[in-house]
């Protein structure tokens, strides 16, 4: 038994050694390819972890599946770059402008783009956890299925941007503007979304459960079957607000705006109403706090 035991430490300790090796960092940049990617601007693959790239103009680059990782790119000018695959890393992105740049499928681990302009970019399966994004510009950005979990996007511009089936749990998105923007299926659970904006978006079939929306503006938004169960929306503007179909058991609605709100087959059992403003919300086929079905709305 004990020399079985030994075997199984030995193995574990072998892949965890296997491991680290893996995950670790190389052991840097190669002059030559940043000599190459400064002077040609073509540079696919090419090992560039920790260079010194900040404030280089490197538009149209194509750095498609380079390795980036903790390189400094504060206030770089990648408009328009191909960074396909890439891996980005830890690296430093801060006020730089990536505006029409191509990040599919890249990974921005831990990045930080703090104020960066990534007006327009396609970061379609591309992975952002951790990233700090706070009062980035992401408007018309392509972030379909795009991994932002406990992401920083506090202030930031999101007008406009698909988010259609992306991860954004426990994401800060304290007063960001995601007026307009598509987030059909996505999953925001446990998001803060505290006085943000969520005009004419569509989170047709999101997960909101546990979010925080207070202040949170709402109106026009299509939140059809979406799940808002325990969602804090004290004091939010639900105006106009389509919720045919969402599960908003023990949501917190307290001073909610609730004109003109579309509740047809909402479940609302749990739900804390107190002074919210229903006078004018359409409920037929409703489920209210008590448990009983309104249909004064058919």
């Amino acid at each position: 038994m004990y020399r079985a035991t030994l075997k199984i430490c030995v193995k574990s300790a072998a892949a965890m050694i296997g491991l680290a090796a893996i995950s670790a960092p190389a052991a840097g940049f190669d002059e030559a390819e940043v000599t190459q990617l400064l002077t040609t601007k073509l540079c696919e693959s090419c090992d560039l972890q920790a260079a010194d790239l900040r404030g280089e103009d490197l538009t149209d680059a194509d750095l498609r599946f380079a390795d980036l990782r903790s390189t400094l790119m504060t206030s770089a000018d990648l408009s328009g770059a191909d960074l396909t695959n890439s891996d980005l890393g830890v690296a430093a992105l801060a006020n730089a402008t990536l505006e029409g740049a191509v990040l599919r499928g890249a990974n921005l681990t831990r990045a930080d783009l703090t104020n960066a302009d990534l007006t327009g970019v396609d970061l379609r399966d591309a992975i952002l956890a951790g990233a700090r994004l706070r009062r980035a510009h992401l408007t018309d950005a392509n972030l379909t299925v795009v991994d932002l979990t406990s992401a920083d996007l506090a202030n930031a511009n999101l007008a406009g941007a698909n988010l259609t089936v992306a991860d954004l749990t426990d994401a800060d998105l304290t007063s960001a503007d995601l007026t307009d923007t598509t987030m059909i299926g996505a999953d925001l659970t446990g998001s803060d979304l505290e006085g943000a904006s969520l005009v004419d978006a569509d989170l047709t079939g999101a997960d909101l459960t546990s979010v925080d929306l207070t202040n949170a503006n709402l109106e026009n938004a299509s939140l059809t079957v979406a799940d808002l169960t325990d969602a804090n929306l004290t004091s939010a503007d639900l105006t106009d607000t389509n919720l045919t179909g969402a599960n908003l058991t023990g949501a917190n609605l307290t001073d909610a705006n609730l004109d003109g709100t579309d509740l047809t087959g909402a479940n609302m059992r749990g739900v804390d109403l107190t002074r919210a403003k229903l006078e004018t919300a359409i409920l037929c086929r409703t489920r209210m706090p008590d448990g009983q079905v309104e249909f004064s709305g058919c």
